[in-house]
């Protein structure tokens, strides 16, 4: 039977909220039949054909849910099944509280992949947060499938996220009253090179370097909320919210936490202009680099050099070299860091000439030394193992020749 997946989820609009599943989808992930040169030839085509840079928009999800995952590497074994099948691109982060990410590929290609992903994983078929955004171009170079100790990294040991009747997720239409109340802090869960980008009125920033830091700013300026009990919090997704929240009513001594609910990204997609307490943009983990109302990608860009968000004005500055540095690594940087940066920023370029892959490129010859290596482990005979090892080297002798 086929499975019946909501209608919500095909649009730009929704998060998932049930999706109603038969029997698992059975995965189809092609494999070489045989060690002949032929059929490696074959599989070499497909490759090269997939890794094209791809046109037309693409279909983006970012999506999360904190469940309980036993076996973490069965599960990111599926999945690279699954993406590798229908052809998706971008970053998954797997643990045993849950899984956390963003994909990118065509609207089939993401709706077929999230259609069979989450009937195939009964734990997934509901309840999964997902937000979908487009762009012109995939923003992804490569597929990553992580297993990491938690999905986002609060750093607190043993902590475990508990339901509780003090957190209230509030809709975007929401947010403005609740952060304009006097009796209600506000506060960014975000880094300090997101907040620089933009925030709410009111926010206040942790000046944290990554999210593990957070548990100890709030223990540190929690006593100083001068009666105020309620801290509205916001992130880009809601995924750091949802942690954050869930400790503090365990650790921090607040009365009620409101999140945003779908984070930042929910609420600049349906709060026109007009009518948000939102400034700035908003810091993305793709290579949009970020975005404003709308889910317009924004003006900033990404410095090659130490990977920091730099700005337009940043990029204005004297201490700023296309691919190189930026005013956040140039005293930082060594004369032979220097020299690297330069020379990879010029492959780069070179690559986009010509219209190729600069990362995350698969070399045909790589997938067909696996392929053969993998008939080599499951073959039984050693006269197979040797004929197979055979076709490896022709295969070496052949990538030399080219």
């Amino acid at each position: 039977m086929h499975c019946s997946f909501v209608a919500t989820v095909m649009e730009a609009k929704m998060s998932t909220e049930g999706v109603m599943c038969s029997e698992g989808i059975p995965s189809q992930t092609p494999t070489l039949t045989n060690n002949k040169r032929k059929q490696a030839q074959t599989v070499t085509k497909q490759i090269v054909a997939e890794n094209k840079p791809e046109t037309g928009p693409v279909k983006i999800a970012a999506l999360y849910k904190f469940v309980d995952i036993e076996d973490p590497i069965l599960l990111q074994n599926q999945l690279r099944d699954l993406t590798e099948k229908h052809h998706v691109l971008g970053m998954l982060f797997l643990a045993t509280e849950g899984l956390n990410g963003t994909i990118a590929s065509s609207p089939t290609n993401v709706d077929a992949f999230l259609e069979e992903f989450m009937c195939h994983d009964s734990r997934f078929s509901h309840g999964v947060e997902i937000k979908f955004s487009s762009n012109e171009s995939q923003p992804f170079y490569r597929m990553r499938i992580s297993i990491r100790k938690e999905i986002v990294t609060l750093g607190v040991d043993n902590f475990k996220i508990q339901p509780s009747d003090r957190i209230f997720n509030i809709e975007p239409k929401d947010w403005n009253d609740i952060i304009r109340r006097d009796d209600v802090i506000v506060v960014d869960t975000r880094n300090n090179y997101e907040y620089d980008l933009g925030t709410f009125d009111k926010a206040i920033n942790p000046n944290t370097v990554s999210f593990r830091e957070f548990p100890e700013y709030m223990e540190q300026h929690s006593q100083g909320t001068s009666g105020k009990k309620k801290v509205a919090m916001f992130c880009t997704g809601g995924i750091r919210c949802e942690k954050a929240s869930s400790y503090l009513i365990q650790h921090g001594g607040f009365d009620e936490v409101y999140n945003l609910k779908g984070g930042i990204l929910k609420y600049l997609e349906e709060i026109p202009t007009e009518k948000s307490t939102w400034h700035g943009e908003c810091f993305v983990f793709d290579q949009r680099v970020s975005v404003g109302h709308g889910l317009i990608p924004g003006d900033c860009q990404l410095c090659r050099g130490c990977r920091h968000p730099v700005t337009k004005e940043d990029r204005e500055r004297d201490d700023f070299m296309e691919g190189v540095h930026c005013r956040h690594c140039i005293d930082k940087l060594t004369e032979e860091k220097k020299r690297k940066a330069i020379e990879r920023d010029r492959q780069i370029r070179l690559s986009q000439e010509r219209h190729e892959k600069h990362l995350g490129y698969k070399h045909p010859g790589h997938e067909m030394k696996k392929a053969l290596k993998k008939q080599a482990s499951e073959s039984q005979g050693d006269e197979k193992k040797q004929k197979i090892q055979q076709d490896d080297k022709v295969v070496r002798q052949e990538q030399l020749v080219a």
